[in-house]
Formats: C-alpha cells, sequence, structure tokens
C-alpha cells in the first residue's frame, strides 16, 4: 500500500505516531500549493495500491492498520473507506485502490479551502461507489484550527452548487459573518464565476 500525506511541515505527527514502516511499502509527503493539488500529485506518483490517503497529524488504531492489509480482493473494485466526519465522511483517512482514484477523477483542484474530500464522496457515489464510513474510535485526531477562516466559508457554497445541494438551511448560521461570506461565496460561484454543475439525477 502507499501512504500519501500531504503536508508542509517538517515533523509530521502522522509518521512520529504511527509504525508506519511495518505496514506500508510506501511513504509519501509532500507540499505543493493547495491540499487537492499535493494529493493528486501523491496519487499519480504512488507505485502501490491501494492508495492510504491521511492527514499530516493522524494515529490509526492497529485494528485499522490490520483491516487495510487484510481487505479481500472484492473491495478493490467498488469500494472506498472514509473516516467519519459531521454531515458527510471526510478525506482526514481515505483508502481505496488506485485505479478507484483515477476512475474518480481525484480531488477537484479547483478546492482549495473547503469541501474537497465532500465533493469527492458525492462523486463517487455518481460513479456507483461504495463509502464506507471508518468510525472515529480508529482514529486519533486533534481538531483543526480553521486557517484562512474568510477563504473557507467564501468558498463552501462551490461544492454545493456543482452538485445541487444548496438549501435555504446552509445560509442560516449563527454568525452573521458566516452568514454573509456564505451568500457572497454563493454570488460569486453562482453569477460570476458560473460554476459548472451537474445535470440533475
Amino acid at each position: 500500500m502507499s501512504l500519501l500525506i500531504a503536508t508542509n511541515k517538517l515533523d509530521v505527527a502522522t509518521l512520529r505516531l504511527n509504525d508506519c514502516e511495518k505496514h506500508v511499502k510506501e511513504i509519501r509527503t509532500n507540499s505543493e500549493d493547495g491540499l487537492s493539488v499535493a494529493r493528486n500529485a501523491l496519487a499519480r506518483e504512488a507505485k502501490h495500491s491501494p492508495l492510504v490517503f491521511v492527514d499530516d497529524d493522524v494515529e490509526l488504531s492497529e485494528e485499522l492498520w490490520n483491516l487495510i492489509g487484510c481487505l479481500p480482493p472484492r473491495w478493490r473494485e467498488k469500494y472506498i473507506y472514509m473516516s467519519q466526519g459531521g454531515n458527510h465522511p471526510t478525506s482526514r483517512v481515505m483508502i481505496l485502490p488506485q485505479n478507484a482514484f483515477n476512475d474518480i477523477g481525484g480531488f477537484d483542484e479547483n478546492i482549495r479551502y473547503n469541501g474537497e474530500d465532500f465533493d469527492f464522496y458525492l462523486r463517487a457515489q455518481r460513479k456507483g461507489y461504495f463509502v464506507v464510513v471508518i468510525p472515529n474510535t480508529e482514529i486519533k485526531h486533534k481538531p483543526h484550527k480553521k486557517s484562512h477562516w474568510f477563504n473557507y466559508h467564501f468558498e463552501a457554497p462551490y461544492v454545493r452548487i456543482k452538485h445541487h445541494k444548496v438549501g435555504v438551511n446552509f445560509f442560516f448560521y449563527r454568525n452573521p459573518i458566516v452568514m454573509l461570506l456564505r451568500i457572497m461565496g454563493f454570488l460569486y460561484y453562482r453569477l460570476i464565476k458560473r460554476t459548472e454543475r451537474y445535470p440533475v439525477d
């Protein structure tokens, strides 16, 4: 398997916290501009399948390592493992065959701050892949401090417009600044940027 970590840190906690060399055939890290760009570059360079995408500060349980190592051949066809998130699975930890990653089209490189895993998850479903959620009990991870706070919320409507997932509730947020950013982002991506949308199912 190939362990892929998109990071610009010198001290990568994931490598320190996990006995990675015991489990994986290949470890690759990089720090290219934007998470989606970095992960796509890592996937292109990977020499072994499955691809195991992991954040740079995650500790995986021994049980999860063992699961990855003994996945039956049939899973490689249409199964993707993603870590548990709030409203949708996340790519904090994501395990899938290399050919599946290529078939889905990788991560959308237009996304720099918010929603690349939600977009990937929705596109995987469109392609007929089954997403298996990894319980949080199998992963130790500290909550991220959101850098680029302004951009994070401004970009949030992009994926929802692309996949026809914009509802009124999306704009109602307790913080009025967040509401304003999401409305501005929606107007920008819908009317100015004219985000390309998938056909309605």
